[in-house]
Parts: C-alpha cells; sequence; structure tokens
C-alpha cells in the first residue's frame, strides 16, 4: 500500500465488564463511518498484544494520567488501513463532488471487530448499515413548522449542500458553510439542540424582520430558512454567512499588524454596536448573549451584532440581568472597556474615546 489514507478518528469509548478492558472508536473517511470495537476475548493465542493492548489503554503519567491517544490511535488503526482505502476510496474527482447534508447525516457504516490470531490482526467485518442519525435534538411539533412556514423556508437535510471548500471537513464535523439546492445562496448552518432555544432565536430573528431593522442597515444576520429532517426534528437554522472572524480574533491580529485595528477603526465598530443596539432595544428586542465573541467584524471592517439564541456567557453580563436592556449594555460596556483598554487611554484623550451612548 502507497500512501496512507487520510481518516479522522471522531470518538473514543472505553471501559470495563465482564470481559475486561474494552474499547470502541469511532472513525470517518470520505463521509463513511467505521466503528471498531476490540476486547480482550478477540486475542486468540496473542498474548503479546493483549499486553500491548492493556499498555496502551492505561493512563499514563507523561500524560497528566490521560490515556497516550496517539500510540494507542496508531496500533489500532493499523490493520485497517487498506480496508478504508477500499471502502471509503475518494472520489474520482474532488472538485465535482457535491455532497448534502443529508449525506453526512445517512452515511455508510461498517462495524468491525479487531482480532488477533496467534499475533496476527484480523480485522472482522460484522455488518454494514446505512441507517440515518436524527438530525437534530430538536424535535418540532406540526403547530411549531405551521407558524415557521408563515414567515420563512422549511428545509429538507437533502437540500442543503456542503460547502465545496474544505468539504472533508464538513464531512468530518458539523458544516457551517453551506449552500441551499442550486448553490445561489451562501449560508451559515447552526445546528438546534435545543427547541426552546432555536424557537426563540427564530422568534427574535422574526421580530428584526418585521420590525424593518434590515432596511435600515442593521449589521445581524438574515434567516434564509430551516432544516427539518423526515422525523420532524430541526436539525439546524440558516442564517447570513458572514465572511469575517470575531471580535476577539479581529483584535487579536494586532500583534501581527502593529497599525490594525487603528483607534479609529475601533470608534468605528463601537459606533456601529452602539447604533445597532439601540435600535435593537427601540423596537423592543433584547440580544441577550451581549459578549466579544458574538461581535464578528467582516472583510470590509464593519461590525455585526449575532447570536440571539439566549445562551448565557458567564463573566459578561450579571445573571439577574440576563436578557434585559440593562444586561446588553452591560455587555456593551465590557466590548468597549475591550476596544479601548487603560493603555489606549494614555494615547489618545478621554474625550476621544466614544462610550457607549445609549
Amino acid at each position: 500500500m502507497a500512501d496512507t489514507p487520510n481518516y479522522q478518528i471522531r470518538s473514543l469509548v472505553w471501559g470495563d465488564d465482564e470481559d475486561g478492558h474494552n474499547a470502541t472508536f469511532k472513525v470517518r473517511r470520505n463521509g463513511t463511518v467505521f466503528s471498531i470495537e476490540i476486547r480482550p476475548s478477540y486475542f486468540i493465542n496473542s498474548p503479546d498484544n493483549v499486553q500491548k493492548f492493556l499498555e496502551l489503554i492505561q493512563p499514563d503519567e507523561n500524560f497528566h494520567g490521560n490515556i497516550d491517544t496517539t500510540k494507542l490511535f496508531d496500533w489500532v488503526m493499523s490493520p485497517f488501513m487498506q480496508l478504508l482505502t477500499d471502502l471509503a476510496p475518494p472520489a474520482d474527482d474532488p472538485n465535482e463532488t457535491e455532497i448534502s447534508h443529508q449525506d453526512r447525516l445517512s452515511p455508510e457504516w461498517y462495524l468491525f471487530h479487531s482480532y488477533f490470531i496467534n499475533e496476527k490482526p484480523e480485522p472482522r467485518h460484522i455488518f454494514t448499515c446505512n441507517d440515518r442519525v436524527p438530525g437534530g435534538r430538536a424535535f418540532a411539533n406540526k403547530m411549531w413548522l405551521d407558524e415557521l412556514e408563515q414567515w420563512t423556508v422549511l428545509y429538507e437535510p437533502a437540500d442543503i449542500i456542503l460547502s465545496p471548500e474544505n468539504l472533508q471537513e464538513s464531512i468530518h464535523r458539523r458544516p457551517r458553510r453551506v449552500l441551499i439546492k442550486d448553490g445561489a445562496i451562501v449560508c451559515f448552518y447552526k445546528a438546534c439542540h435545543s427547541i426552546v432555544g432555536a424557537l426563540g432565536e427564530l422568534s427574535n430573528y422574526r421580530a428584526i424582520a418585521d420590525s424593518g431593522l434590515y432596511q435600515q442597515g442593521l449589521n445581524t444576520c438574515r434567516v434564509h430558512g430551516v432544516v427539518i429532517d423526515s422525523k420532524y426534528f430541526l436539525a439546524g437554522i440558516l442564517l447570513s454567512y458572514i465572511d469575517g472572524t470575531d471580535l476577539p480574533h479581529a483584535l487579536g491580529a494586532i500583534h501581527e499588524e502593529p497599525d490594525y485595528p487603528s483607534h479609529q477603526l475601533r470608534r468605528v465598530w463601537m459606533q456601529q454596536l452602539d447604533d445597532g443596539l439601540a435600535a435593537l432595544h427601540k423596537a423592543g428586542i433584547v440580544w441577550g448573549d451581549a459578549t466579544a465573541e458574538n461581535v464578528l467584524i467582516d472583510k470590509d471592517n464593519n461590525a455585526w451584532i449575532i447570536n440571539f439564541g439566549g445562551r448565557y456567557t458567564e463573566g459578561w453580563v450579571d445573571e439577574e440581568l440576563f436578557g434585559t436592556v440593562e444586561g446588553d449594555l452591560m455587555g456593551l460596556f465590557k466590548i468597549w472597556k475591550l476596544l479601548f483598554p487603560p493603555e489606549a487611554h494614555h494615547e489618545n484623550s478621554m474625550a476621544d474615546i466614544a462610550e457607549p451612548s445609549h
């Protein structure tokens, strides 16, 4: 075999039962899932490999009491290299490959038992299936779906195409940048785990749309649709894709670019956030999780308010004020202090540093 095939180990579960130490590895390659089980009863006349397995599965003091997963993964996966290549070959032309979110949710799935006979590895294929997993953990009843259809579009996972950019990463991890059907609309895919949180966020986005704030130029995401699977699980929300980075990362760029972001640019960001939040509050809408991580800076150096999902991030807003206008203003003030740290006050007069105005 020439080259080692690319693959990703997505999970490792190990424990003890009546058979002794055991472990199960979940591996993905080119959209195909391999589940590999290994336990002492699978070692036939192979005491050396039993000992090797037991040594590798034990915590290592050199790794702070954790398992040396690199050595363990290399040893476990070594007999499976050819099988990975044969059962999950790459596309003939990766540039022409189109993989839907449905393909990701319903991969071909192989179960293997890792046997050793007379000290020689003999992987055993137990069965193959492609039973799909639920697209999300948020079950939506018909009443909610009927309400959603009044103002947005419901899509099936098969309608959502994984972005051809970093396709392998989208296969292995939950997709972020996706395309709708013919690829005309690029979206950010936000997975749903709680029906209460998802519907609360969607309610906020509907309120923003109904208030006319998008027409007024508010820098925040729009909802392009909701992904619902065949079992009525709300899998994800399709939001505007903003090409950029969050505020902490944008500020971190100062280490590589001494003049970025400039004092003037920080003032622009602060004014955009201040104006945007004032407009939201005037419309009766609360940001909620007002943190620097929920501010995106796009490629044109504009600041965007994102994430109305109702999560609470400790350290930004007092818990008793979370979900209120007062809490939003507390978070905004901390963002202001992040944009204009104390050392900036020595370089610029306080009059030049715009505090939140509302």
